[in-house]
This record gives structure tokens, C-alpha cells and sequence, in this order.
């Protein structure tokens, strides 16, 4: 989840329904963020409900008995298997940059969001609206690879570092991704 860019005193705001709260075995909390879970409708949460928790610590004085919410995670597709809309995910990232958030997305199931018929979202639109999103090759068919996209320049500048720190295997695999991202480009 890109974790490695924030602070052990920053959050991540994400849905209560989002795989990273409910099915990841603390994996987030193990990096020593908090989740931040707020309840979802159908797997969305809105820029409102955003809004809310970062206004309650940025319009407060920032105390110091809680920690500072930093990165907003949403899925997309969501594990309910809905999709954010393009003025939705606009919404939400005016919030994140009213409030120098970073927006996540997790795209494990990238390919059956950006193909869906209720879809009004490109790969491009995806990249500009967030700071980093997930491109998952193995749940939509492809026999390996993932690409983590990160669009946000701050958090790219020392991504490689913290894949040496954590230790990833994944930054050692490449992966022929024209193959996969062909049918997307059209």
C-alpha cells in the first residue's frame, strides 16, 4: 500500500468493507499505521465522509493524541464489486489535496473496473486523479505481475529505497505489461 511514504504517526483513511481493514491480517498495522475505517455504501466511501475525519485533525490544531490521516485507499473495482465514477474520484481527490493527502487505489481487479460497461474512467484519468494506484495482472487472467503506478513525484523519489528496506521481491520481477495493457489503450 505504499505505506513506506508516511510517517508512523500518520493514518490511512480507507472503507470498512476495503480488503486492507478487513482481509489482510494486519498488514497495514504491521508497517505501524492505523486504519482509519469508515463505513462504506456498497465499497465507496465518499469525499464527504473523507472530508470529515480530515477536517476533525487538520481543523483542530492537529493534537497530538492522534494520529495524523495521510493517505486516503479505496479499491477499484471495490470488493462489492461497484466502481468509482470519475466525479467521484475527482471529489475525493480535491478533499486529499485540500488536506495534502495521498490517494491509494488498489487496482488488483483493475482490468474488470476499467472495462466495465458502468465505467467512465481511463488508465490515464486513473493516473492523474491519484498518487499511486495498483495494476493487478494475476486476478484478471494474467499468469503473473503486478505494477505498482506511482504518479506522485514526492512519493516516487525514494521508492527504490524502501523496496530494498522492505525487502521486496517484486521490484526484481518484470513483467511484460504491453501484453496485459494492450486491450486497455484500445
Amino acid at each position: 500500500c505504499s505505506c513506506s511514504s508516511l510517517s508512523p504517526i500518520q493514518s490511512v483513511i480507507c472503507p470498512d468493507s476495503g480488503h486492507v481493514y478487513a482481509h489482510e491480517a494486519g498488514s497495514i498495522e504491521n508497517t505501524g499505521h492505523k486504519l482509519v475505517p469508515l463505513p462504506s455504501t456498497d465499497g465507496k466511501i465518499s469525499a464527504e465522509q473523507i472530508r470529515e475525519v480530515a477536517a476533525s485533525y487538520y481543523n483542530s490544531g492537529e493534537p497530538n493524541y492522534i494520529c495524523e490521516p495521510k493517505m486516503v485507499y479505496i479499491s477499484f473495482p471495490t470488493e462489492w464489486g461497484t466502481i468509482y465514477s470519475e466525479q467521484e474520484l475527482r471529489e475525493i481527490r480535491k478533499v486529499c489535496d485540500e488536506y495534502e493527502m495521498y490517494l491509494f487505489a488498489d487496482g488488483a481487479r483493475l482490468g474488470y473496473g476499467l472495462g466495465s460497461v458502468k465505467n467512465d474512467l481511463t488508465l490515464e484519468k486513473m493516473a492523474e486523479l491519484t498518487d499511486v494506484f495498483y495494476i493487478g495482472g494475476t486476478k484478471c487472467g494474467a499468469l503473473f505481475g503486478e505494477a505498482l503506478v506511482i504518479t506522485n513525484k514526492k512519493l516516487a523519489r525514494k521508492f527504490r529505497t524502501y523496496m530494498k528496506t522492505e525487502r521486496s521481491r517484486s521490484g526484481k520481477r518484470m513483467a511484460s505489461w504491453d501484453a496485459v495493457l494492450c486491450p486497455v489503450r484500445g
